[in-house]
């Protein structure tokens, strides 16, 4: 008669690893994106160079992106939302930002902007005086 509650123990576990695998899907979505200049907030689903949901795609930045919420989930279309400033390291969207070979924040960009080429010193302009604050 012992035996049966050891027999209850053993089927506890088996009765945890669909928890523990749901546990694993929760640590792929990512977290909450929030621009450090406007404040835009989203949901993203993943960040890096490369992303499991865009297979293919390598990005020269560590880039914050989001699954198409508008089409299939196996179909692997995403929406980019922004990377961190290389200047300030501040998190930005893509409104606040630029990349000229990389990501810089509005702010940095105006600092700077003698050292852009001139026709990226025109688009940092516009960048500030354009978007949102």
């Amino acid at each position: 008669m012992k035996q049966e509650p050891i027999d209850n123990h053993i089927d506890d576990p088996v009765e945890t690893k669909p928890k523990d695998e749901k546990k694993t899907e929760q640590t792929e979505e990512g977290g909450q994106f929030n621009c450090a200049l406007c404040g835009w907030s989203e949901r993203y689903h993943g960040h890096g160079t490369s992303l499991s949901f865009a297979r293919g795609i390598v990005f020269n930045e560590d880039a914050y992106a989001m699954r198409d919420p508008f089409v299939p989930y196996g179909q692997n279309l995403y929406f980019f939302l922004g990377a961190p400033c290389s200047a300030c390291q501040r998190l930005v969207c893509t409104n606040c930002s630029l990349f000229y070979s990389k990501r810089f924040c509005k702010e940095c960009a105006l600092k700077h902007v003698q050292h852009f080429p001139a026709e990226v010193q025109k688009k940092i302009r516009e960048l500030g005086t354009n978007k949102s604050e």
